[in-house]
């Protein structure tokens, strides 16, 4: 398929994301914190959004068209919304970044500081927010299955409560090595 016949294919190469940028993109633009990108404006937004990303103001004629791409091209399951395995189709984020550390039995401390690094974007020392939800991401789809940001939400909250021992809301690197030891 041509770059003229479809559109998205120009924005989909020229937008390599990293996990984390996934999560505030999607976090962005899933308003109404329903899981999915399902609304007119919500739809719009992306769509406008990517053409302003390709350097273009985009008519509503081409935003019309933008939103049936979505639809025909990445809708994979036809139910008329974008679940988050269908946005990352979209915008090719990047490989799983904990895929690098399978078949291990234990993390050694510099994988640990590595991994902990990748995530947390706003150099804290944790992970918090969507630095947890793209961490949560790629540990869930180590095992081949895209989660829902339902599911997201509740592992996340799951490994807080099991390993954030000073209960300030994140995942500091002495947890995370808890938890991947």
């Amino acid at each position: 398929m041509t770059e003229r016949q479809n559109p998205l294919l120009k924005f989909r190469d020229a937008l390599a994301i990293d996990s984390v940028s996934f999560m505030k993109i999607w976090s962005h633009y899933d308003r109404d914190e329903s899981g999915y990108l399902d609304s007119r404006e919500e739809l719009e937004a992306l769509a406008r959004d990517l053409l302003e990303a390709g350097g273009r103001e985009g008519t509503s004629l081409e935003i019309d068209d933008l939103i049936s791409g979505f639809e025909d091209i990445f809708d994979a399951d036809g139910d008329n919304r974008l679940g988050l395995g269908e946005l990352a189709e979209l915008l090719a984020v990047e490989d799983n970044f904990l895929t690098r550390f399978n078949g291990r039995d234990a993390l050694t401390t510099a994988e640990i500081e590595a991994l902990c690094a990748h995530y947390d974007r706003d150099h804290d020392g944790a992970l918090a927010g969507d630095e947890l939800l793209a961490f949560v991401r790629d540990l869930l789809r180590r095992e081949s299955r895209e989660p829902t940001r339902a599911e997201l939400d509740l592992y996340a909250a799951t490994l807080l409560r099991s390993f954030d021992t000073d209960r300030n809301g994140r995942l500091d690197i002495s947890e995370l090595g808890e938890l991947l030891a």
